[in-house]
């Protein structure tokens, strides 16, 4: 794909349907070159991509290339990342994720994996005892996933209604071409009382600093072709509320974290634990201190609001 053959398209925003844009700045795709435009939806703040690719072009950056750190998010070896033994060698972390959804939802609980890609996650969530089943749209990832005897569906019309006390989605709703159709699939797979839990940028902040001339270090998590759409707090809750969810909530898991520089920094003076789970009063004191110290300095964003059905 080259500039020469991309074809782009306008869209009205997802979330409101207002065409009532602010254009923000552009970033170039890093497989095509082309000038992408990221706008702000003047009428609920949700951040996008305008004009962008169509859903199909969009459905086909998700090939084999791509899971093998060749698309247009290079930084990622999937299939490389499947075979490492160690969790903590991989990207994702997925058997630490698991760690995170045990503390909302328990095994064996029944597990949908939407966007679920190679089916890594999966395949540990299993090991724990959950009842797993993916949706993925990448033909070459669904396939994948499913030799390794999980079940995978290719449709949203095909996810089962009223099935799951969990959904996850790990780092997959800034892909999503129509957000609001995503997470509605998702709102009906779940029982009464099902949790949703996501992983992606979190851009409170992003606008004001843009405004005051100021470049946020999240500008790399806009990444075109494939990263579409970005999401603030404020945004989330209005997807939630239209939607229907019953509960908003903020989730932060006890498992420890590493947050970036400033831990990196404090470690180095033994001032945190290099602990799953900081378990001393001096420990926890220095983990959750130095959480809310790094998100005072910018160092650390706190995690989007989660949802109950």
């Amino acid at each position: 794909m080259n500039q020469g053959e991309i074809l782009v398209q306008n869209f009205p925003c997802d979330l409101c349907g207002e065409v009532n844009e602010e254009f923000l700045y552009t970033k170039r795709g890093s497989l095509t070159n082309y000038p992408f435009r990221v706008v702000r939806c003047r009428s609920c703040g949700l951040i996008y991509l305008n004009p962008r690719l169509g859903e199909q072009a969009i459905k086909e950056l998700y090939d084999r290339d791509y899971y093998n750190g060749k698309g247009f998010d290079p930084h990622v070896n999937y299939v490389a990342d499947f075979d490492k033994q160690e969790d903590a060698d991989k990207v994702f972390h997925p058997a630490g994720m698991v760690n995170i959804i045990e503390e909302l939802v328990p095994p064996p609980a029944a597990l949908l994996d939407f966007g679920c890609g190679l089916g890594d996650f999966m395949r540990q969530a299993a090991r724990r005892g959950y009842q797993v089943e993916g949706f993925e749209v990448s033909g070459f990832a669904a396939e994948f996933a499913s030799a390794n005897q999980s079940k995978v569906y290719g449709q949203l019309d095909q996810i089962p209604a009223e099935k799951y006390d969990v959904v996850t989605a790990v780092e997959v709703l800034e892909h999503c071409s129509y957000p609001m159709k995503c997470l509605s699939a998702i709102h009906r797979s779940l029982k009464p009382g099902g949790t949703f839990y996501y992983t992606t940028g979190n851009f409170d902040g992003f606008y004001r600093k843009w405004r005051l001339g100021i470049k946020d270090s999240l500008d790399g998590y806009i990444a075109p072709e494939g990263h579409i759409h970005f999401y603030s707090t404020p945004v989330m809750k209005k997807y939630f509320g239209k939607l229907g969810f019953s509960e908003i909530f903020d989730f932060e898991s006890k498992s420890y974290q590493a947050t970036g520089r400033l831990f990196q920094l404090l470690s180095k003076f033994s001032l945190v634990e290099p602990l799953p789970a900081p378990k001393t009063f001096w420990g926890r004191g220095s983990y959750y201190g130095g959480q809310k110290l790094a998100r005072v300095l910018g160092l650390r964003r706190k995690p989007l609001p989660l949802a109950k059905k």
